[in-house]
């Protein structure tokens, strides 16, 4: 929680630095908070002699005394703008981030921006779209967020995930090392403990997930994206698997 007061304060400076005064009540809605929660920042910044003065009256509110400047983060027009157009990719898949974090986010940054720059990003949303959707199927999965959680914490994997081959079990042990979406369909990147080698699994194939306490220690130098990339390029119809030699597998998943 004093993480996100510390990053509330920050921003409160900057949106005073780049707009000028603001009202308690504009503030608590930029940040969703509760206007008393406002007043308190207001103290605090105060307390750490940061020269905030009030107006008072209907059009009153909050302002940074002359002379006290905060250097904002250095974007560009153009950094600012890819930046949003980038993040609104992220955010038509909702079940990596059922919290919209990066939604409250952006919103903390547009509004620490210059008009002109506010200007040019909602020009950019406005007429570049991206549509990430499959065209068949919603590209989701009720697993995704769970496969998110263990690759970023590196926690080992029980999944249900039915193989082509009749002697290979459903039930495997998997150390996750990376998700990887592609047309709009996502891919597990994970070592098989079953089978000794690295595979790709369809995740709308896996069929079940179960975090185990247990964690992996990463393979050093193992690059997902390059592994990714290796198995692109040797993909035969209905296989995605390379194992740890680098040999095919007789596996189609």
């Amino acid at each position: 929680m004093m993480g996100m007061k510390t990053e509330r304060l920050l921003a409160i400076i900057l949106l005073l630095q780049s707009r000028g005064r603001m009202s308690a009540r504009e503030l608590a809605q930029v940040f969703e908070v509760s206007v008393r929660t406002i007043y308190r920042d207001i103290d605090s910044l105060c307390m750490a002699n940061v020269p905030v003065a009030s107006f008072p009256g209907r059009e009153g509110g909050f302002y940074l005394m002359e002379g006290y400047k905060m250097e904002p983060m250095l974007f560009t027009s153009e950094e600012a703008v890819s930046l949003f157009l980038g993040a609104g990719v992220i955010e038509q898949y909702r079940t990596l981030d059922p919290g919209q974090a990066i939604v409250k986010a952006l919103a903390k940054i547009e509004a620490t921006l210059p008009e002109e720059y506010r200007e040019d990003i909602q020009q950019a949303r406005e007429r570049i779209l991206f549509d990430m959707s499959p065209y068949f199927g919603t590209g989701e999965h009720p697993h995704l967020q769970a496969l998110k959680d263990a690759v970023l914490k590196t926690h080992k994997l029980r999944i249900a995930y039915p193989s082509h081959c009749p002697f290979l079990p459903e039930e495997r042990i998997v150390d996750p090392y990376g998700l990887v979406c592609k047309a709009g369909q996502w891919f597990l990147i994970a070592f098989c403990h079953n089978q000794a080698c690295f595979l790709v699994f369809p995740v709308a194939r896996i069929k079940a997930v179960e975090a185990l306490d247990e964690t992996f220690q990463p393979m050093a130098g193992f690059d997902v994206w390059g592994f990714w990339q290796q198995c692109v390029r040797s993909l035969d119809p209905g296989k995605l698997l390379v194992n740890i030699n680098e040999q095919r597998s007789n596996d189609s998943i």
